[in-house]
This record gives C-alpha cells, structure tokens and sequence, in this order.
C-alpha cells in the first residue's frame, strides 16, 4: 500500500437516491475529518447536489445526472484523483472508475470486479461484505471504504471523529418557508365553516378495532405540546402501513393529543389519505422540490413515524425520536445509527397482504410507542 500524500485529491462517487445519500454523509465526512488538507469532491445527481451543497467540509460537488459515461469519465480525469471511492460497483459504474486515471479506486467486491486489473493503476482495492449473511447496515459498509484508504490510521483516529458536523445545518429559509405554510393551513382551518372540535368522540371506535385502553393511557398526558410527523409515502418499501391505515393512526393520534400537532408530510400530485378527519390539530403539509423544505420540517418534529424511507433517514440524520415501521431486511441493511431497536416495528405481512385486524394491532403499537416517546 503507498503512503498517503499530504494533501491526496479523493472522489466521492454516489449517484443514488434520497435516503442512499443522506447515509453516505458519515463516510464523506470521516474523509475531510482523517484528511483535512485532501481536497474532496463528490460525484452525484440532482437529488445528491441538493443534499451535499450546504456541507462546508465537502470542497467540490460535480453533478452528472445529464453526463454521458465519456463525459463523466473527462471530469474525473481533468481532476487526476488519487482515490477514488465508488461506492456503487455494478458493471457500468465499475466501467467508469477503472477507465479513470484515478491512482486508486476503492469499491465493494463484486464477482465482476475480483480479477480486474486496470493498466496504469497502481491499486483497485475491494472490500467484502456477503449479500446473504453479513447484517452490517449500509453506513458502515459505505465507512469501510473509507477505512480501505489507510487502514491503519483509519483505525487509529476514526474514534475521534466527531459526527455532529454531518448533521444537516440549519436553513432560516427553509424553516420560515415550514412555518410559514403550517400557519396559513392553521388559518385555513380556522376560515372553514362550521368546523367544531371532534376531540375526544368517536374516532377510536369497534369498528376500527383500536383498543379502548390506549385513549387512557395518552389522555394522560394532553399538556404535553409535541409535533408528530407521519410520513406515509414510500415507492419502495414492501413493508408499511396503507394509507387508510396512516389516516386511522393519524386521526387516533389527534384525537387524544388535541395539544400536538399531527403533520403529514406530502409532495405535490401525491394522493391524499382517505378517511382522514378535518381535524383542527391535522396539517397536510404539501411540499415542492425542494428538498431542503423537507429537512427543515423533520427538524422540527418531536417524533417522526415512517417505513423505510428518505424521511426517517433525515430524522436519523437530526437525531429525532423514530419509530419506524421496518422490513426484516431492512432492520439489518438501513437501521440507522441513532434509531432505537425498540421503537421499530417489524411486521412480518406485507403491505398488500395486511388485513384490517392486523394493521390495527400495529397502529396500537405505534400510539403506545408514542406514548412511551411523550412520557419519557
């Protein structure tokens, strides 16, 4: 293994998705924290350029959504990288990096890659994880190719990164922009006629199966003013809750905490919950493109309840109050690092499989969660 330069040019390579990203900031970080003086350059797509922009200690980010191969190969050339950390290996990504004059590259073991051996290279480093068997989550995969750069000293100094600086920093404009659009549905509520208060009848009722004893338990505690944010969009997720089901745990939750807000979070053209109550203390919190909008709304949230998703991935990243509705895969391959086992839920039916009396259960275990969450 060479030594490390003092000042080494290191490529970030992550074009993914939301939640991809927001996981790969612990590993990009620990980057500039063990080499401070290395110039550091993340290679993403527009949702990646939204993520990394406000991160000060990353000093270059290239956007190649619209690129071609060939270009996207001439933008790593025309910055000679000395590594080059891919952290997707399939076989057109692997392509790119090996054909790069990048010194280094560094990606995960796949069986296209075991035996690639690239003129020119002095280093093409693999690390190993089994698909089948290794239940290490995806953010320390993603640190163990930073770790693949010296491991000894990675080893030596990774204790000592303080991972708060990969926190999402603060947005006054996006949090005035949240403020601002939960006061206008605030007075909207307020405009409609003859809207009376439903708190405390009816929305727990036989039908829906809910059990009695949980309005008890959190009527306890209705001076408590928490924000609760429920996200109940996902594209990807086999395991979640329907939406009827987030309507019933919404309207559940509003009705014994008329002190809380309940907020959904939605995008524009996304469908609407059926069965949710107009309830005064319920915000449809409808955000644009901006993704930053989002982040500053999971700030500013008491708890947060989503599948596996970009939102809990966010909160995971702010360190909110989760209770997540995971896949068993999922508890093993996207637990975050600051999310409690405890307050996930596991179910072992499918989304398109659940029957009512099932999906109940599992609202009367998110309420209790919430619960245990308000009380502690």
């Amino acid at each position: 293994m060479q030594p490390l330069q003092k000042a080494p040019k290191i490529a970030y390579y992550r074009n993914l998705f939301i939640g991809d990203s927001i996981i790969a900031l612990d590993s990009i970080y620990a980057i500039k924290s063990l080499y401070p003086n290395a110039h550091l350059c993340v290679f993403c797509g527009d949702i990646g350029a939204q993520i990394f922009a406000p991160f000060s200690f990353i000093d270059e980010v290239v956007n190649i959504q619209n690129l071609s191969k060939k270009e996207v190969l001439k933008e790593l050339d025309f910055r000679e990288f000395d590594y080059l950390i891919l952290t997707q290996p399939n076989r057109k990504h692997t392509s790119i990096a090996s054909n790069s004059n990048a010194k280094v590259v560094i990606s995960f073991m796949m069986w296209h890659n075991i035996f690639r051996r690239v003129f020119g290279k002095k280093d093409f480093r693999r690390v190993f994880f089994s698909r089948s068997f290794s239940h290490t989550p995806n953010y320390k995969r993603l640190l163990s190719l930073v770790r693949a750069i010296d491991t000894a000293h990675y080893d030596e100094c990774i204790s000592k990164v303080d991972f708060r600086e990969a926190r999402f920093p603060f947005s006054p404009t996006h949090r005035e922009f949240v403020e601002q659009n939960l006061a206008f549905l605030a007075l909207d509520k307020l405009d409609k006629k003859g809207l009376k208060s439903k708190l405390g009848g009816g929305i727990l009722d036989s039908r829906q199966n809910v059990s009695d004893n949980i309005d008890n338990g959190l009527n306890k505690d209705l001076d408590k003013k928490i924000n609760i944010l429920i996200n109940p969009y996902s594209n990807s997720c086999p395991v979640s809750l329907t939406k009827e089901g987030y309507a019933r745990l919404a309207n559940a939750l509003a009705t014994n905490l008329p002190n809380s807000k309940i907020i959904i979070s939605s995008f524009v053209y996304a469908p609407p919950l059926p069965q949710l109550e107009n309830l005064p203390n319920i915000y449809t919190f409808v955000n644009n493109s901006d993704l930053l909008n989002l982040i500053e709304l999971v700030r500013s949230a008491d708890i947060v309840i989503s599948p596996s998703t970009s939102v809990i991935h966010i909160a995971d990243n702010l360190c909110k109050k989760i209770i997540g509705i995971y896949s068993k895969k999922d508890m093993s391959l996207w637990l975050g690092k600051n999310m409690d086992k405890s307050m996930m839920i596991v179910p072992k039916i499918p989304t398109n499989k659940l029957k009512t009396h099932t999906e109940n259960a599992i609202i009367q275990s998110i309420i209790q969660k919430v619960l245990e969450i308000s009380q502690a």
